[in-house]
């Protein structure tokens, strides 16, 4: 459910952070931050240092700060984390004197899919990003593998957005022993999570599921409103229609709403409408432009506006937004599990290296060997 999460810290002494961290967890190697696999904060952080604690599989802290930035003077990052975990982190956290303050900064909420018998994991993965949305989102893109043909990473808003999502085929090698299936993505920056009041991980044991998910959307076109009310539609005899419905089979609906709804269209009141000299769709009707070029000449009219209207318009709630969002929130309540007894931490000790016993080398007694043996 939680696959990332990664906190902010403010501190006074910003050098003595991963000391005082490495009380309560193993600390382990020590690399630096822009030659890291994975580098998160190459301009601000000089190193990374990770660590072992309870189950968790990865955990590393970013500090050393090069740069000016204020209000932050480390950053720890959590994989693969359980509630208790993230309790126990916020517990520590708490505890280290060098810490002054710290929130979370970068969440990452993932859901996984499966597909039946009878169907592929690319084929579920069309099924869901058809009717996903997110509201108020601006831009939604697809960005093929260069390795593998059917593996897809389907993003809605972009990495400076306050939410993104993703949908993506795991394992990424096609073909292997594990078990395909379909990951959805949630990724949540500081200022949406201050703004559903998850700053701490403690906030996490009243937060709500339906406080995660208001911005996911479930939708689908209204094809009959579609044909009988698009303008562009009626004018373009079916091309515009056309290259809608291909759009949203290959790149679902929120694509087309980031695109389509920049389309331009006459004015209901254009008092150029008609007009010899100023109409271009009077001119494309004169000289018999049809289709996709009816269309081009209607973007390029400076008195066409965009449909702002669009979404509400031609869009209704999907038919399977119900059934998703059930399954979306059981996966969410088996994550958020309070625990049943409080929280505690307790200090680390490093485990006493076993002295392996010193072999003794063997020596070997060369027999002299007499000149009669050899003959």
């Amino acid at each position: 459910m939680l696959d990332t999460a990664s906190i902010t810290i403010v501190s006074d002494r910003p050098e003595n952070i991963a000391t005082q961290l490495g009380k309560f967890m193993l600390p382990g190697k020590q690399v630096t931050e822009h030659r890291a696999k994975h580098s998160y904060l190459p301009d601000i952080f000089a190193r990374r240092t990770y660590f072992s604690f309870g189950s968790l599989s990865k955990v590393y802290l970013i500090h050393e700060k090069i740069s000016g930035a204020q209000g932050i003077d480390a950053v720890l990052v959590i994989h693969d984390v359980s509630l208790v975990d993230l309790l126990q982190v916020e517990q520590i956290l708490n505890t280290i004197s060098a810490v002054t303050d710290f929130h979370f900064c970068r969440i990452e909420f993932t859901w996984d899919f499966f597909p039946d018998l009878g169907i592929t994991a690319p084929e579920l993965q069309r099924k869901i990003i058809q009717p996903l949305h997110l509201a108020y989102s601006r831009i939604a893109w697809p960005r093929w593998s260069r390795i593998y043909n059917d593996r897809t990473t389907f993003y809605i808003n972009t990495r400076k957005s306050k939410l993104q999502s993703k949908s993506y085929i795991r394992p990424k090698k096609p073909g292997s022993a594990a078990i395909e299936f379909v990951r959805l993505e949630l990724i949540a920056k500081t200022a949406w999570l201050n703004g559903i009041g998850l700053k701490k991980p403690s906030d996490f044991l009243g937060l709500k599921f339906q406080h995660i998910v208001h911005q996911v959307e479930w939708l689908e076109f209204d094809w009959h409103e579609l044909r009988r009310h698009s303008q562009l539609h009626l004018l373009s005899g079916g091309f515009w229609f056309a290259n809608l419905l291909n759009d949203w089979q290959y790149l679902g609906i929120s694509y087309c709403l980031s695109q389509y709804r920049k389309h331009r269209i006459c004015p209901s009141q254009c008092k150029y409408r008609g007009n010899v000299k100023s109409c271009p769709l009077h001119a494309s009707y004169n000289r018999r432009i049809t289709g996709n070029d009816l269309i081009d000449k209607i973007q390029a009219c400076p008195h066409a506006k965009a449909n702002q209207r669009f979404e509400k318009d031609f869009c209704k709630q999907s038919r399977n937004s119900q059934f998703m969002m059930n399954t979306m929130e059981q996966a969410y309540l088996g994550w958020n599990q309070p625990p049943l007894f409080p929280v505690t931490i307790q200090p680390v000790t490093a485990k006493p290296k076993k002295k392996r016993p010193r072999r003794r080398r063997k020596t070997s007694v060369k027999v002299p060997i007499g000149l009669s043996r050899l003959f």
